[in-house]
């Protein structure tokens, strides 16, 4: 949803040969962050779901914990998420 929404910014950086996108979209209070890794097979390297109060979800691909299969309850996030999917 956030690499394909129609108001995300994305930005692009090569470092040391490799690049990067950076996606940001905002939905009403909601923000997203999303850095990926482009290739044969795209890596999610970081994902940060969060309003200007709290934090919803941070994932980080070098850090234990939450995975990309983990399932993330629907009913914590809002309204906004669900008709963007």
């Amino acid at each position: 949803m956030v690499k394909d929404h129609e108001n995300t910014q994305k930005t692009s950086k090569t470092l040391l040969g490799i690049t990067y996108d950076f996606y940001k979209l905002q939905l009403n209070d909601l923000n997203f962050r999303l850095e990926t890794k482009p290739g044969v097979i795209e890596q999610i390297l970081y994902f940060k779901v969060y309003t200007s109060d709290h934090e919803v979800l941070t994932y980080r691909s070098y850090e234990d914990g939450i995975t990309l299969e983990d399932q993330v309850k629907t009913e914590h996030l809002p309204e906004i998420v669900k008709q963007n999917r």
